[in-house]
């Protein structure tokens, strides 16, 4: 998280971009913390290195790449404040409980092997997605209800 504490200016005071100074300090701060980052190292990680970069090599800011840098910082401190943090986890340990008992009715089902491995490989991607975003389209939802359904459904028939 954002030290509400201030060392002192990183950049010279002749900087061309010194003003932004603290600005910069944040942008480090946020490329360095690997807890908002987790497995992902994506586009928006190597946006905000150039963020970073553009103000540490004296590139003209814009108000547009101001903006952007204070959206940044934004949603950095959005998400890792705590309260939002455990709403975020409870919803996800929601989401995978459901995903955990889709993933059984698939498996009592008693689908051929290649059918139940390929449905828990869907089950699982969907699973990391819910981890990184914390929620699914209503396509996604769908396509569980269906399989948890058409599951439910053949265990029934086998146990007849």
């Amino acid at each position: 998280m954002l030290s509400a504490k201030y060392n002192g200016p990183v950049l010279n005071k002749g900087h061309k971009n010194f003003r932004y100074d603290r600005m910069f300090q944040k942008l480090v701060v946020i490329l360095h913390d690997e807890n908002y980052w987790g497995i992902s190292n994506g586009s928006y990680k190597t946006f905000v290195g150039d963020m970073s970069k553009a103000i540490s090599k004296g590139r003209k800011i814009s108000p547009k790449m101001f903006n952007a840098m204070n959206g940044i910082v934004k949603r950095y401190i959005g998400s890792t404040d705590p309260e939002k943090v455990q709403v975020r986890n409870k919803k996800i340990e929601a989401i995978l409980t459901k995903l955990d008992v889709v993933k059984n009715a698939l498996i009592e089902a008693k689908y051929a092997k290649i059918t139940e491995g390929s449905g828990i490989m869907f089950l699982d991607s969907i699973a990391k997605q819910v981890e990184r975003s914390a929620k699914l389209s209503v396509k996604q939802k769908d396509a569980l209800n269906k399989m948890y359904l058409k599951a439910v459904k053949r265990a029934e028939k086998n146990k007849k």
